[in-house]
């Protein structure tokens, strides 16, 4: 690879997120994607309010219907030495379950994912676009109820990750296959919500934007 190709590689990993990224070894890049999957579901946090009594745990004892969003968002800009690269992601995921037997969940989310990349720089200008892309998961996880009457709720995703899609980075001409990870869903209930906010710093010389992920679950009427 040359000398130049080899530096707009390392500038584009100083203007990462962090803890936002997915390995394309491809090139040796890489490619921001949204949180990294874990063990535990996305959001998944536990919590020590104490909440008295309410319908949350009234309606556990005679089964539980979930629903909620997860979403991604990330708008980063970094510019430096005359390039200037924009990407941005959104992926949104709505979902629903319910209880079976025991303190099983089961229920399905329909995710939309889009991406925007472009690059200016004097050797290299482009830009394209990805998505929105959709698709279906079938989720399954359990729930427990606590003694200060929260509920935690886990779910994991099938599939995990969405359909691929080709990209291309830094006027290489080369379509490097990807797809967007939805591994699942998580939180504690506390009085039937549960909202929360990570927002993921964004660093390196020259950059500048936001990026961010929310999950928000409350208990709905059973149908």
């Amino acid at each position: 690879m040359k000398a130049g190709s080899d530096r707009l590689i390392r500038f584009m990993i100083g203007g990462l997120t962090l803890a936002s990224i997915v390995a394309c070894s491809s090139i040796g890049t890489i490619i921001p994607h949204g949180p990294t999957p874990t063990k535990n579901p996305i959001g998944a946090v536990e919590q020590t309010l104490t909440p008295p009594p309410d319908a949350a745990s009234t309606n556990a004892s005679g089964g539980l219907t979930i629903k909620g969003t997860y979403e991604q968002h990330s708008d980063t800009t970094t510019s430096d030495a005359g390039t200037t690269i924009h990407i941005k992601v959104d992926m949104v995921a709505d979902f629903v379950a319910r209880s079976g037997e025991g303190d099983a969940l089961s229920g399905t989310a329909q995710i939309t994912y889009s991406k925007d990349y472009k690059i200016e720089s004097e050797r290299c200008n482009l830009s394209w676009t990805t998505g929105p892309l959709s698709w279906a998961a079938t989720l399954s996880g359990t729930y427990q109820k606590k003694a200060d009457a929260s509920i935690l709720i886990s779910l994991l995703a099938d599939p995990k990750m969405g359909p691929s899609y080709s990209e291309d980075y830094l006027c290489l001409g080369k379509n490097i296959p990807e797809s967007a990870p939805f591994p699942g869903v998580g939180g504690t209930l506390i009085n039937g919500k549960y909202d929360f906010r990570q927002d993921i710093p964004v660093i390196g010389s020259g950059v500048s934007g936001t990026s961010y992920f929310t999950t928000h679950l409350e208990l709905a009427p059973n149908p």
